[in-house]
């Protein structure tokens, strides 16, 4: 869910300001993090377990992207 608004908030970013943000690729962990959730795998395995770990590390370092860009560090 936080990462809809990240994905709505680099979307409005890149429009108000015209910096590119891809925002289309915000859907990556969303998609990764709904695969545990839809019980594809059994919870507390390692494939879960390492399925969670990636959806939650791509949504941290998408956010760290958009902060950086946000704040116009280089």
């Amino acid at each position: 869910m936080i990462m809809v608004f990240m994905a709505a908030i680099a979307l409005f970013y890149q429009k108000k300001f015209g910096k590119r943000t891809f925002f289309y690729f915000y859907i990556i962990p969303i998609i990764v993090l709904v695969i545990p959730a839809m019980q594809f795998f059994p919870f507390f395995t390692i494939q879960a377990e390492f399925i969670e770990f990636m959806g939650s590390f791509i949504s941290f370092a998408a956010s760290f992207f958009l902060f950086r860009k946000m704040v116009d560090v280089k």
